[in-house]
């Protein structure tokens, strides 16, 4: 039996360019950081994010050197109830791998489409809360 791409959208599951599932990694808690398992490969690779819903909220997906927090590159960005968008720097041109499209994955959710990834580095979500004195 085959299902269509079109029914699998229908039935809320997202393919990915290479025929594979789309899976939903959350912003972290606050304070601390989440290495995706996405392992160095030849081909892009296609991730559903929720938006962040906290108001004072910044969650970011940065790519950078495995191990190293110093050698980073932000990729995209969700916050205070906004959807992701690729933010200015390495992925902000169009040609750049990262393509995010909010409309697959609902109100809520955007899908990213992540560059190749080259051996020794990895995808991170970090979340930063802003206080409200920090905001006036």
């Amino acid at each position: 039996m085959r299902i269509s791409v079109a029914s699998l959208f229908f039935l809320g599951i997202s393919i990915d360019a290479t025929g594979g599932q789309v899976v939903t990694y959350p912003c972290p808690s606050a304070g601390t950081s989440t290495i995706l398992p996405i392992s160095p490969t030849t081909e892009s690779t296609t991730i559903r994010l929720p938006k962040v819903s906290n108001p004072n909220g910044l969650c970011i997906l940065l790519r950078r050197a495995a191990g190293v927090g110093n050698r980073r590159a932000h990729v995209a960005r969700s916050y205070a109830n906004r959807q992701w968008e690729r933010v200015v720097g390495l992925f902000a041109a169009s040609d750049s791998g990262v393509a995010v499209h909010c409309e697959a994955g609902g109100a809520n959710e955007c899908d990213v489409t992540l560059p190749v990834l080259q051996q020794g580095e990895e995808f991170v979500l970090e979340i930063i809360i802003c206080s409200e004195h920090l905001r006036q």
